[in-house]
């Protein structure tokens, strides 16, 4: 188990991380929301009749929407990350880790973009996967030390 203090204020906490926590319930309930979101009966639906768009938007959203699916789970396990970076007083994982994200995030969009034979919102959905992806790998790394 990782426990540690850290002081906010005046008031100080003690942290305890039982198991791997993916950043709680609100993070949990976005991935499965998303992944219901995902299901094309539900994302015909949902994008066209909740929110109204039609044509070829439309069936890009219902397409593209299953590639933001994981970007909740890759955020989840980021803020678990972060939290046990932070309660131990090594944030210097997360700088290296948030560099490298806005670093992998822009060099993807940059490629996708010149590359030029996919849609902006798949270019977009694929730039934040390979980013938060390589965030949590620095991250991991760091988090190994632990051990």
């Amino acid at each position: 188990m990782l426990e540690s203090r850290f002081f906010t204020f005046s008031n100080s906490c003690s942290i305890r991380v039982r198991s791997f926590d993916i950043g709680g319930d609100r993070q949990a309930g976005i991935c499965l929301t998303r992944a219901v979101i995902a299901i094309p009966p539900v994302a015909d639906f949902v994008f066209g009749h909740v929110i109204g768009v039609t044509g070829d938007v439309k069936d890009l959203a219902v397409d593209g929407f299953i590639w933001l699916v994981p970007a909740g789970l890759l955020g989840g396990i980021r803020s678990f990350y972060h939290g046990v970076l932070t309660c131990k007083g090594r944030t210097g994982g997360i700088q290296t880790g948030s560099f490298i994200r806005t670093a992998a995030l822009v060099a993807a969009l940059v490629f996708g973009v010149l590359w030029g034979k996919v849609n902006g919102f798949l270019i977009a959905a694929g730039a934040t996967l390979i980013s938060g992806l390589l965030e949590v790998l620095i991250l991991r790394r760091y988090i190994a030390e632990f051990k």
